[in-house]
């Protein structure tokens, strides 16, 4: 005899309901099983009872290694206890309490000039159940942030662990670095340079690059009011800052560099700009302290060129890339419209 546990999922409706409806219901099956795994998922960041373990990444050696699968790594049940502890690996006890003083002293500037004056400071465990809470939001958005507030659309594990006023008040003096800049200071992102700088360290030291290695821009969503913001039409993300990248072959971030938007529209310093990213990116993997078999670096024609790639090769470096036919110091194999070079 078969036995089968009871349906306790909703009935898709019958084909004889109008379109609209059979969407509408379709949307509402979604909803309640993204609100089922935000809940969930919540606990982990956010219960009374947190079994997370800490752990040490092992230090970066340079040497090759193959990349490793994700199954293999990243989970590991004896390394990490669930998402928190993977997040710790990055967002450790330095980099929260680096924000707690910052956010805190954020939250004083702010009461001083008459916003949020029953704020109250925060703490770590405040800043790491707001990254947690903020995640799992990215999942299941809404209009508007009040909303997982609202009377009808809550969500009631956020409203069980969060006044709204009071995490809007750390979510709006939430800071990296509260002190302003320096007055001649041409860093547009000297607020946050260290903080990235601090990261960047521990994207390379948690993991071994591999012998392969990929560099891009990526993009970082932002509509708010800066001097560096980008707009890249066919990049997934279109408008926010630029971001040049080093990852593995899988891509895994080894380390970010911000662009300040300087130099854009100027080819001729595109070019030496493009040429000190690349060689800047590679830096740790390359030179003469590094044993083993030389890495391969990848990239597209935005980077391509004949002296960066014998740069690279100066500093045991190989490299692989699309390329622009206007480029100088090409062969005419390439420059020639008349030779079509066969695949």
């Amino acid at each position: 005899m078969v036995v089968t546990a009871p349906i306790t999922t909703l009935t898709p409706p019958r084909p004889i309901l109008p379109p609209l409806l059979h969407t509408i219901f379709r949307l509402l099956q979604v909803t309640l099983a993204a609100k089922r795994e935000f809940e969930r998922d919540l606990d982990s960041w956010t219960g009374a009872k947190d079994d997370f373990k800490s752990y040490d990444p092992p230090p970066f050696d340079r040497s090759e290694d193959d990349p490793p699968q994700h199954s293999e790594r990243y989970n590991d049940n004896t390394a990490f206890t669930g998402p928190r502890s993977f997040f710790e690996l990055f967002f450790d006890d330095s980099i929260i309490n680096r924000i707690v003083t910052n956010t805190n002293a954020n939250i004083a500037s702010r009461k001083a000039s008459g916003i949020d004056t029953k704020a109250t400071d925060a703490t770590a465990a405040d800043i790491r159940a707001l990254f947690g809470t903020l995640l799992l939001m990215s999942r299941a958005k809404m209009d508007r942030m009040e909303d997982y507030w609202h009377e009808l659309y809550h969500w009631p594990r956020v409203e069980k662990l969060w006044a709204r006023d009071r995490f809007m008040s750390i979510f709006r003096a939430m800071s990296v670095n509260a002190e302003p800049p320096p007055p001649d200071s041409t860093d547009r992102f000297a607020a946050v340079r260290t903080f990235v700088d601090e990261l960047n360290k521990r994207f390379a030291s948690a993991l071994g690059p591999g012998r392969s290695l990929c560099i891009d821009e990526t993009m970082i969503a932002f509509r708010g009011e800066h001097e560096s913001i980008q707009f890249m039409p066919k990049k997934p993300i279109s408008i926010g800052f630029k971001c040049f990248t080093i990852t593995n072959s899988f891509g895994y971030v080894l380390c970010q560099v911000l662009y300040d938007g300087t130099n854009e529209n100027d080819d001729t310093k595109n070019e030496g700009l493009t040429e000190r990213v690349v060689l800047e990116l590679v830096a740790p993997y390359s030179g003469d302290d590094i044993t083993g078999p030389w890495h391969i670096v990848t990239m597209d024609s935005f980077y391509t060129g004949v002296p960066l790639f014998k740069k690279l090769h100066e500093i045991g470096t190989l490299a692989v890339g699309t390329v622009r036919s206007s480029r100088k110091f090409l062969p005419t194999d390439i420059t020639d419209k008349k030779n079509k070079l066969k695949p």
